[in-house]
């Protein structure tokens, strides 16, 4: 749980466990018109390259760490659908 109401400057490919600084979950609900910019502890749409730049490193040689920033970051609801064997696109 952080300890410091700050965004982390390293989010979201922050990689301390133990970061004491705010790992953005929600959407701002004050943007377009949030005055706290990038210091802004949710989620602006200026965020979302940024996640997806992770999320598409995370298939690098060493992706398993790059899962865990992905878990680290809360990003997880970044990821694109999981795709079933059943799964008509695959067919």
């Amino acid at each position: 749980k952080p300890e410091i109401k700050r965004r982390c400057r390293f989010w979201p490919a922050c990689s301390n466990r133990n970061c004491k600084y705010v790992h953005p979950r929600q959407e701002c609900q004050a943007h377009p018109n949030c005055s706290f910019g990038n210091n802004c502890i949710y989620v602006h749409p200026s965020d979302v390259p940024k996640i997806g730049a992770v999320i598409a490193s995370r298939h690098s040689r060493r992706s398993k760490r790059k899962i865990d920033i992905v878990k680290l970051n809360n990003l997880e609801r970044y990821l694109p659908p999981l795709h079933t064997p059943d799964d008509p696109a695959l067919h």
